[in-house]
């Protein structure tokens, strides 16, 4: 892992880029949620999250995720490459080992998975805590915070489902598959449409990752509202007696008034 700074133009040319290509990469630096996987003639270009990345059949370019707000020196980051490497330094090549782009790819995803895992696992602990709270009492402030966490579940749903979104789009692209077999590209050997087995598996069990932690959010946000709702009908209970009791005690006044005159 060798720090390097580069400048656009020197980046396009050197690894044989368009302009476009790194729109997306510039776009995500400015909190862009919408995930990309492009794939061209020589590398996999690819955005998820905080991690931007140029995958080649025998390197890998890591971009810098500082827009994000995730600091080169973060234990994250550190955790990503440490993992990166390690993957991309198993020299053990058989017919079952997976080609070096893929092991890139895996690396990548895996560590998305674990920030999404970690971050949805927070946000379901402090919202549940909150639900059960409000089974004891209602108060302004809680449901105030039940708002706040409300809103932050939301985020991060559509964030999952983006991802989701990204990898069934490569799922139903035959092409793309085929294209991201980029060492075989580099020896001269062109895939078959329909051969591409093992990138569908790879992709296939991510997928199902971030389908169940879109489930598991969607289940939580339907609790939330559930909530909610009961909440407003118990209010809206209570506003009504307030009402009544405050048509009963003017009739009284009414009467009493009525009498002493």
């Amino acid at each position: 892992y060798h720090p390097v700074e580069m400048k656009r133009k020197d980046l396009v040319s050197k690894h044989e880029l368009l302009p476009r290509d790194l729109r997306k990469i510039e776009r995500s630096r400015k909190q862009d949620l919408v995930p990309s996987l492009l794939v061209r003639q020589n590398g996999i270009l690819i955005s998820l999250l905080t991690t931007r990345a140029l995958i080649m059949p025998d390197m890998v370019v890591v971009f810098d995720s500082v827009g994000s707000g995730i600091s080169l020196d973060s234990r994250t980051h550190k955790k990503f490459i440490q993992d990166l490497e390690l993957r991309l330094g198993n020299q053990v090549v058989d017919k079952d080992s997976l080609p070096y782009e893929f092991r890139a790819l895996e690396a990548i995803f895996v560590s998305a998975l674990s920030n999404m895992s970690s971050e949805m696992k927070v946000l379901l602990t402090v919202c549940n805590g909150i639900l059960e709270d409000l089974e004891y009492s209602i108060t302004r402030d809680k449901l105030r915070f039940l708002l706040v966490q409300n809103k932050k579940l939301t985020v991060f749903r559509r964030k999952a489902v983006l991802v989701r979104e990204m990898l069934n789009d490569i799922l139903e692209q035959d092409d793309m598959l085929c294209g991201m077999y980029l060492s075989d590209k580099l020896r001269g050997n062109l895939r078959a449409k329909d051969d591409h087995a093992e990138i569908e598996m790879l992709l296939e069990t991510y997928y199902t990752h971030v389908d169940e932690i879109v489930q598991t959010v969607e289940g939580t946000i339907s609790n939330t509202k559930t909530t909610e709702e009961i909440i407003n009908i118990v209010l809206d209970s209570n506003r009504n007696q307030l009402m009544l009791l405050g048509i009963r005690f003017a009739m009284g006044t009414l009467s009493l008034g009525a009498a002493l005159w």
